[in-house]
């Protein structure tokens, strides 16, 4: 809720508000159950909130807000699987630890880990690494409560499971995921800061070779210094380079700045002040470079929004509605700075990368509607039929969803 307007809900950067009629927050299933019935008992919309991270209004409802934070509860692993089953309101963060304590760690996460699993896995958050899918892709079964507020499940063998792994919340509401991890490891840090001209030029290498490579680029002195990340040493041309290897679990621990070792848990996220509204957009591996370098122009014809933009790549997944479905993608994320009108600037983003097929991160601001959807998505019209049969009524639709899946 926004603390100077108890009836108002505001999202973590502001920038998406609304009154819901009501907002519940269930202990347990029984309870969302009964929100759930109760809903659509009195017609009204129903929204699922994690921790609001996202710029898109996609948890905006005047009808009701469910607040899973208080699904949360025991992690259990199974070792021969190398599965966890994980309760929907349980943040990334605390996931993490969990696992930590048990022997295993998460297949990759990204730089914010205050997430809840549900909501990282409903939008398709992601990490860095080619190798690596992004939450979506660790999908092996769910529970969830449906639109009628009946118990149901979905498994590993469900022809559906592709629809639920990034499913926008319009499927149902997630209560428990199963999700492929991975035995415990570390990872060693490596802060750079390169030319812009040396990072395309190791792109490839470094893309191949490492499990996480990504890297931040602005046109402007100031640029990375919005983000904190600038070296007063160091040129506007330079790149913040992110470089991570894994290592074993008994690999002595450092924290040295840039120099970092330990769990991965503990190594991947970044601190972030607020102050920027972010555009993502996935393009084909194999385009990236070129999109990369059009948006670079596309920077420098709006100086007054001097945030960097990152570079990041992800594996292909089997995710209906995953951005990186069916092909190793590159992240290029931009932001407009808070305060500013930036919609000239993200609308000059978007129109470069339509011509690279480039599709939008669910939590970040983006220009998608569903024409475009249609003819980015393959399994588009898979994921809008199984919405219709489990939702019929649109319970689970808000105005911004209604207008890309109903």
């Amino acid at each position: 809720m926004n603390g100077n307007d108890p009836s108002q809900w505001a999202n973590w950067a502001g920038n998406q508000t609304c009154r819901p009629a009501r907002i519940v927050a269930p202990r347990n299933v029984e309870e969302l159950q009964l929100a759930v019935a109760d809903s659509a008992a009195a017609g009204l919309g129903l929204r699922v909130v994690g921790s609001g991270h996202s710029f898109t209004p996609l948890a905006c409802t005047s009808g009701v807000m469910v607040d899973v934070s208080g699904l949360t509860g025991a992690v259990a692993v199974d070792a021969e699987l190398s599965t966890a089953r994980v309760p929907a309101g349980t943040t990334v963060r605390d996931l993490g630890s969990s696992l930590w304590e048990r022997g295993y760690s998460l297949l990759n996460q990204g730089d914010i880990d205050n997430l809840t699993i549900a909501g990282a896995l409903s939008t398709a958050t992601h990490g860095s690494g080619l190798r690596l899918k992004s939450f979506s892709g660790a999908l092996r079964s769910a529970d969830y409560v449906a639109a009628d507020g009946s118990a149901q499940s979905v498994g590993s063998t469900d022809p559906t499971l592709d629809g639920f792994r990034t499913s926008l919340g319009v499927l149902g509401v997630l209560t428990t995921v199963e999700v492929d991890v991975a035995p415990a490891y570390k990872l060693r840090e490596r802060i750079e800061y390169w030319s812009l001209d040396e990072a395309l030029e190791r792109w490839h290498k470094e893309m191949a070779e490492r499990r996480h490579f990504s890297f931040f680029w602005g046109p402007q002195d100031r640029s990375l210094g919005l983000y904190g990340l600038a070296d007063p040493a160091r040129s506007s041309h330079d790149c913040y380079v992110k470089r991570y290897d894994e290592l074993a679990v008994d690999a002595e621990n450092s924290s040295c700045p840039g120099q970092r070792i330990g769990p991965a848990h503990e190594i991947c996220p970044m601190q972030f002040d607020d102050g920027w509204h972010e555009l993502e957009y996935f393009v084909s591996f194999d385009q990236a470079l070129d999109a990369t370098a059009e948006i670079r122009k596309v920077m420098k014809r709006h100086p007054d929004q001097a945030f960097p933009m990152e570079v990041r790549a992800i594996a292909a997944d089997s995710a209906w509605m995953s951005p990186m479905s069916g092909r190793d993608s590159v992240s290029i994320s931009v932001s407009g700075i808070a305060g500013t009108d930036y919609w000239g600037y993200l609308h000059d983003v978007d129109s470069a990368l339509i011509e690279f097929n480039g599709r939008a991160h669910w939590g970040k601001l983006h220009f998608m509607d569903k024409e475009r959807l249609a003819k980015l998505y393959p399994h588009f019209s898979d994921f809008v039929n199984l919405r219709r049969s489990l939702d019929p009524q649109g319970l689970f639709l808000n105005y911004h969803l209604a207008s890309l899946v109903s």
